[in-house]
Protein backbone atom coordinates (compact mmCIF):
# COMPACT_ATOMS: atom_id res chain seq x y z
CA UNK A 1 0.00 0.00 0.00
CA UNK A 2 1.12 3.93 -0.78
CA UNK A 3 0.73 6.51 1.46
CA UNK A 4 -1.70 7.96 -1.42
CA UNK A 5 -3.81 4.92 -1.46
CA UNK A 6 -3.79 4.82 2.45
CA UNK A 7 -4.84 8.83 1.89
CA UNK A 8 -7.72 7.72 -0.07
CA UNK A 9 -8.31 5.02 2.02
CA UNK A 10 -8.76 7.19 4.77
CA UNK A 11 -10.61 9.93 3.21
CA UNK A 12 -13.12 7.54 1.79
CA UNK A 13 -14.48 5.88 5.11
CA UNK A 14 -13.65 8.51 7.07
CA UNK A 15 -15.29 11.77 4.96
CA UNK A 16 -19.36 11.87 5.04
CA UNK A 17 -20.87 14.39 2.60
CA UNK A 18 -23.90 14.66 5.04
CA UNK A 19 -21.05 16.33 7.87
CA UNK A 20 -20.42 19.35 8.17
CA UNK A 21 -16.71 19.05 8.63
CA UNK A 22 -14.52 16.52 7.30
CA UNK A 23 -13.36 13.97 10.26
CA UNK A 24 -10.25 13.65 8.45
CA UNK A 25 -8.74 17.03 8.96
CA UNK A 26 -9.76 16.40 13.03
CA UNK A 27 -6.38 16.14 14.97
CA UNK A 28 -5.06 12.48 14.66
CA UNK A 29 -3.69 10.26 13.34
CA UNK A 30 -3.36 6.48 11.65
CA UNK A 31 -0.50 5.05 12.05
CA UNK A 32 2.33 5.15 14.85
CA UNK A 33 4.39 3.10 12.75
CA UNK A 34 6.14 3.72 9.71
CA UNK A 35 4.35 2.64 5.81
CA UNK A 36 6.79 -0.49 5.43
CA UNK A 37 4.72 -1.95 8.56
CA UNK A 38 2.03 -2.77 6.10
CA UNK A 39 3.15 -6.09 4.96
CA UNK A 40 3.22 -9.44 6.25
CA UNK A 41 3.73 -9.87 10.03
CA UNK A 42 3.13 -11.63 13.41
CA UNK A 43 1.72 -9.03 15.07
CA UNK A 44 -0.75 -5.86 14.42
CA UNK A 45 -0.82 -3.79 17.37
CA UNK A 46 -3.47 -1.95 18.29
CA UNK A 47 -4.78 1.06 20.67
CA UNK A 48 -7.30 2.66 21.47
CA UNK A 49 -6.88 6.19 20.26
CA UNK A 50 -4.75 8.97 20.11
CA UNK A 51 -4.01 11.13 23.20
CA UNK A 52 -3.82 14.35 23.82
CA UNK A 53 -5.49 17.52 22.82
CA UNK A 54 -5.06 19.21 19.22
CA UNK A 55 -2.00 18.91 16.73
CA UNK A 56 -2.30 17.61 13.02
CA UNK A 57 -5.18 16.46 11.28
CA UNK A 58 -5.26 12.64 10.44
CA UNK A 59 -4.91 12.99 6.76
CA UNK A 60 -1.50 14.86 7.70
CA UNK A 61 -0.20 12.08 10.58
CA UNK A 62 -0.92 8.88 8.15
CA UNK A 63 2.28 7.63 9.61
CA UNK A 64 5.17 8.14 11.22
CA UNK A 65 9.17 8.73 9.35
CA UNK A 66 10.37 5.22 7.85
CA UNK A 67 12.39 3.03 10.29
CA UNK A 68 10.73 4.70 13.28
CA UNK A 69 7.83 4.29 15.89
CA UNK A 70 5.57 6.79 17.78
CA UNK A 71 5.95 4.91 20.97
CA UNK A 72 9.71 4.34 20.70
CA UNK A 73 10.78 7.25 18.86
CA UNK A 74 8.63 10.34 18.77
CA UNK A 75 8.77 12.81 22.03
CA UNK A 76 5.75 13.15 23.98
CA UNK A 77 6.84 15.36 26.87
CA UNK A 78 4.73 18.19 27.41
CA UNK A 79 7.82 20.57 26.88
CA UNK A 80 8.40 19.26 23.29
CA UNK A 81 9.19 21.30 20.33
CA UNK A 82 11.06 20.95 16.66
CA UNK A 83 14.30 21.96 19.17
CA UNK A 84 13.53 19.50 21.55
CA UNK A 85 16.34 18.27 24.07
CA UNK A 86 15.04 15.09 24.44
CA UNK A 87 15.76 14.28 20.77
CA UNK A 88 18.89 13.29 19.71
CA UNK A 89 20.60 15.55 17.01
CA UNK A 90 21.58 13.37 14.64
CA UNK A 91 19.17 10.39 14.03
CA UNK A 92 16.01 13.16 15.70
CA UNK A 93 14.77 10.22 17.12
CA UNK A 94 13.60 10.44 21.29
CA UNK A 95 16.29 9.60 23.48
CA UNK A 96 15.08 5.97 25.26
CA UNK A 97 15.62 7.83 29.08
CA UNK A 98 12.75 10.52 27.44
CA UNK A 99 10.07 7.99 26.67
CA UNK A 100 7.06 8.72 29.11
CA UNK A 101 5.73 6.18 31.00
CA UNK A 102 3.29 4.99 28.72
CA UNK A 103 6.23 4.55 25.29
CA UNK A 104 8.04 2.42 27.97
CA UNK A 105 5.21 -0.02 28.67
CA UNK A 106 4.68 0.10 24.96
CA UNK A 107 8.37 -0.62 24.11
CA UNK A 108 8.33 -3.42 26.98
CA UNK A 109 5.46 -5.44 25.19
CA UNK A 110 6.90 -5.26 21.80
CA UNK A 111 10.46 -6.15 23.23
CA UNK A 112 8.45 -9.31 25.17
CA UNK A 113 7.18 -10.28 21.67
CA UNK A 114 10.39 -10.57 19.72
CA UNK A 115 9.57 -7.09 17.71
CA UNK A 116 11.11 -4.12 16.94
CA UNK A 117 9.14 -0.51 17.40
CA UNK A 118 10.29 0.20 14.03
CA UNK A 119 8.78 -3.48 12.42
CA UNK A 120 5.43 -3.69 14.26
CA UNK A 121 2.13 -2.06 12.68
CA UNK A 122 0.93 0.19 15.44
CA UNK A 123 -2.02 1.77 15.00
CA UNK A 124 -5.60 2.87 17.39
CA UNK A 125 -9.11 1.63 16.83
CA UNK A 126 -9.92 5.66 16.00
CA UNK A 127 -8.17 7.47 14.18
CA UNK A 128 -9.41 10.76 16.49
CA UNK A 129 -7.23 12.41 19.42
CA UNK A 130 -8.76 13.32 22.44
CA UNK A 131 -7.44 13.14 26.04
CA UNK A 132 -10.12 10.28 27.12
CA UNK A 133 -12.06 7.90 24.87
CA UNK A 134 -15.15 9.20 26.15
CA UNK A 135 -14.53 12.87 25.46
CA UNK A 136 -14.77 11.82 21.69
CA UNK A 137 -17.92 12.49 20.85
CA UNK A 138 -19.92 9.47 18.83
CA UNK A 139 -16.53 7.19 19.49
CA UNK A 140 -19.18 4.08 18.03
CA UNK A 141 -19.38 5.76 14.93
CA UNK A 142 -16.02 6.41 14.89
CA UNK A 143 -15.19 2.83 15.64
CA UNK A 144 -17.46 2.05 12.74
CA UNK A 145 -15.29 4.34 10.47
CA UNK A 146 -11.98 3.63 11.03
CA UNK A 147 -13.04 -0.38 10.69
CA UNK A 148 -13.23 -0.36 6.78
CA UNK A 149 -9.20 0.83 7.38
CA UNK A 150 -8.01 -1.76 9.52
CA UNK A 151 -9.53 -4.32 7.63
CA UNK A 152 -7.45 -3.57 4.63
CA UNK A 153 -4.76 -3.18 6.57
CA UNK A 154 -5.02 -6.38 8.39
CA UNK A 155 -5.37 -7.67 5.05
CA UNK A 156 -1.85 -6.73 4.41
CA UNK A 157 -0.28 -7.94 7.45
CA UNK A 158 -2.74 -11.29 8.59
CA UNK A 159 -1.06 -11.08 11.90
CA UNK A 160 -0.97 -14.63 14.04
CA UNK A 161 -1.79 -12.12 16.49
CA UNK A 162 -3.60 -8.69 17.55
CA UNK A 163 -2.55 -7.08 20.29
CA UNK A 164 -4.75 -5.05 21.99
CA UNK A 165 -3.77 -2.28 24.35
CA UNK A 166 -6.47 -1.70 26.24
CA UNK A 167 -9.84 -4.60 27.16
CA UNK A 168 -12.46 -2.60 27.84
CA UNK A 169 -14.80 -0.72 24.41
CA UNK A 170 -12.37 -0.86 21.55
CA UNK A 171 -11.54 -5.00 22.65
CA UNK A 172 -15.23 -5.74 22.27
CA UNK A 173 -16.19 -3.77 19.11
CA UNK A 174 -13.59 -5.68 17.75
CA UNK A 175 -14.45 -9.50 18.72
CA UNK A 176 -18.16 -8.75 18.03
CA UNK A 177 -16.57 -8.16 14.48
CA UNK A 178 -15.71 -11.79 13.85
CA UNK A 179 -16.76 -15.33 15.58
CA UNK A 180 -14.76 -16.59 18.45
CA UNK A 181 -13.45 -19.99 18.20
CA UNK A 182 -13.79 -20.35 22.64
CA UNK A 183 -13.89 -18.48 25.35
CA UNK A 184 -11.62 -16.01 26.42
CA UNK A 185 -8.89 -16.67 28.57
CA UNK A 186 -7.53 -14.68 31.39
CA UNK A 187 -3.73 -14.63 32.11
CA UNK A 188 -2.86 -13.38 35.50
CA UNK A 189 -3.22 -14.35 39.23
CA UNK A 190 -6.09 -12.14 41.05
CA UNK A 191 -6.75 -9.62 38.67
CA UNK A 192 -6.10 -10.33 35.29
CA UNK A 193 -3.60 -7.89 33.36
CA UNK A 194 -4.43 -9.89 29.62
CA UNK A 195 -6.87 -11.71 28.18
CA UNK A 196 -6.14 -13.79 25.01
CA UNK A 197 -9.03 -15.57 22.49
CA UNK A 198 -9.02 -17.19 19.31
CA UNK A 199 -11.35 -14.94 16.82
CA UNK A 200 -12.19 -15.73 12.78
CA UNK A 201 -12.81 -12.32 11.69
CA UNK A 202 -14.18 -10.97 7.86
CA UNK A 203 -11.67 -8.46 6.38
CA UNK A 204 -14.42 -7.44 3.64
CA UNK A 205 -12.71 -9.02 0.76
CA UNK A 206 -11.09 -12.38 0.74
CA UNK A 207 -10.65 -15.24 3.35
CA UNK A 208 -11.60 -14.42 6.84
CA UNK A 209 -8.60 -13.66 9.02
CA UNK A 210 -7.79 -16.78 11.98
CA UNK A 211 -6.12 -15.08 14.37
CA UNK A 212 -5.90 -14.42 17.97
CA UNK A 213 -6.76 -11.59 19.96
CA UNK A 214 -4.09 -10.73 23.02
CA UNK A 215 -5.58 -7.47 24.90
CA UNK A 216 -3.20 -6.48 27.84
CA UNK A 217 -3.82 -3.70 30.45
CA UNK A 218 -3.93 -0.61 28.88
CA UNK A 219 -0.34 1.00 28.99
CA UNK A 220 -1.45 4.67 30.51
CA UNK A 221 -1.84 5.57 34.07
CA UNK A 222 -5.33 4.57 34.77
CA UNK A 223 -5.32 1.39 32.85
CA UNK A 224 -2.45 0.01 35.01
CA UNK A 225 -3.92 1.52 37.80
CA UNK A 226 -7.29 -0.23 37.26
CA UNK A 227 -5.09 -3.82 36.70
CA UNK A 228 -3.43 -3.37 40.12
CA UNK A 229 0.08 -2.89 38.43
CA UNK A 230 0.12 0.74 39.82
CA UNK A 231 3.34 2.76 38.79
CA UNK A 232 5.39 0.14 37.27
CA UNK A 233 7.12 0.82 34.39
CA UNK A 234 7.07 -2.43 32.77
CA UNK A 235 4.42 -5.38 32.01
CA UNK A 236 4.49 -8.22 34.92
CA UNK A 237 6.42 -11.31 34.45
CA UNK A 238 3.28 -13.52 34.07
CA UNK A 239 2.26 -11.94 31.36
CA UNK A 240 5.76 -12.00 29.75
CA UNK A 241 5.86 -15.58 30.62
CA UNK A 242 2.76 -16.49 28.74
CA UNK A 243 4.34 -14.02 25.46
CA UNK A 244 7.37 -16.67 25.82
CA UNK A 245 5.30 -20.04 26.16
CA UNK A 246 2.45 -19.38 24.15
CA UNK A 247 2.68 -16.27 21.58
CA UNK A 248 6.31 -16.42 20.26
CA UNK A 249 6.23 -19.72 20.23
CA UNK A 250 2.86 -20.65 17.98
CA UNK A 251 4.15 -17.73 15.77
CA UNK A 252 7.54 -19.48 15.34
CA UNK A 253 6.02 -22.74 13.96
Amino acid sequence: MTRDELLRLVTTNLDVRDDAEAWSQRPGAVLYSNMSTIRPGRFYLLGINPGGVGGSSIRETLCAEEGTNHFADQCWQPSCSTTCEHLDPITGRLRPEARVPMQERVCDLIEALGAAPADILSTNLTFARSSKLDKLSNPREWFRRCWPVHQALLRGVRPAWIVMLGYGEAYYFVTERGTAKGDQQPIGSGSAVAWHRRLSLPLGEGPALETRVLAVAHPGTRGFARAGLGAARRYPDELKDFIAASVRTECAV
